[in-house]
């Protein structure tokens, strides 16, 4: 892959949150609730660089990174929460939503493993998500979850379909528990804004959404050969989730919408996904 990566990483994500800005702009809203997401955009570009680096450290410790992620939304639920919600961890001034930073990590190592220990972890990520609750989170991540059933075969099928059983009734509960938060419009309902400004500006929001699609398929990630491709797929159903979820409840929109959490979740995806196509492994877990 080529060096200009990271420069492609920033223009893309710096254009939707640029088209973020203007429809929130044209609802007389100040431009200053992106900063989040301009901040998030140079950690994100700097932490995707070091992520690129050290391939090899990412695949050895996926377990105690999948480990740390956990333990980190683990402790959102000791924090003062929003009306009994508890979905942040404070950083100085602002609150990061840690579940759609970290989440990938989770969905990493489950895809690499495919141990028992792998699924336990999954589901004690799901019963967090019905304890937040953030139904949102809990969707994106049984979808994806879903593809990594059906692909990996290092688990025998009557555990992984059992483990999948779990995590989708473990969803549904996260659904039970609707929370009572206020949409915040340029967070939440950054697409209605843009519809209610006019069809064009609705379909330019759209289609910028693209570029966030368009780094997961690069030359290599798409290659159907390996592993790798999976990856690509688990990470692609997980983030369309976090999408669609959007327009069911009210849950951020990634990137376009304020708030620095999803771009960095999206930065830590592709440095995993685009650092594992460095790596060229010998074993082929799934079964094409």
């Amino acid at each position: 892959m080529s060096d200009l990566i990271p420069v492609k990483l920033l223009s893309c994500s710096l254009a939707v949150v640029l088209m973020g800005s203007l429809i929130s702009y044209l609802h007389g809203i100040g431009l200053f609730v992106f900063a989040p997401n301009l901040l998030a955009i140079g950690v994100g570009v700097i932490g995707y660089s070091f992520l690129r680096k050290k391939a090899d450290f990412i695949l050895k410790n996926s377990f105690s990174m999948a480990c740390t992620a956990v333990f980190l939304i683990l402790l959102t639920l000791f924090t003062q929460g929003l009306d009994s919600v508890h979905r942040w961890l404070p950083l100085g001034s602002m609150r990061l939503n840690v579940s759609m930073i970290l989440t990938p990590l989770v969905l990493f190592h489950v895809h690499e493993e495919g141990s028992l220990r792998s699924f336990v972890l999954a589901l004690i990520l799901s019963c967090l998500f019905v304890l937040q609750p953030d139904a949102g989170q809990a969707s994106a991540f049984a979808f994806a979850m879903g593809v990594i059933c059906y692909f990996c075969h290092e688990l025998n099928r009557p555990k992984r379909q059992g483990s999948m059983a779990l995590i989708a009734v473990l969803t549904i509960a996260a659904w039970m528990r609707p929370d009572a938060l206020l949409p915040v419009a340029h967070v939440e309902r950054i697409f209605h804004l843009a519809y209610e400004q006019g069809l064009l500006l609705f379909l330019s929001a759209i289609a910028s959404i693209g570029l966030l699609f368009y780094p997961f398929f690069d030359r290599d990630s798409r290659k159907d050969d390996s592993p790798r491709f999976t990856l690509l797929i688990t990470f692609v159903a997980y983030f369309v989730g976090c999408f669609v979820v959007t327009e069911i409840g009210y849950f951020p929109v990634p990137v376009i919408g304020a708030g620095a959490s999803p771009v960095l979740g999206w930065f830590l995806m592709l440095g995993i996904l685009h650092s594992k196509c460095k790596k060229i492994e010998s074993v082929n877990k799934y079964d094409w």
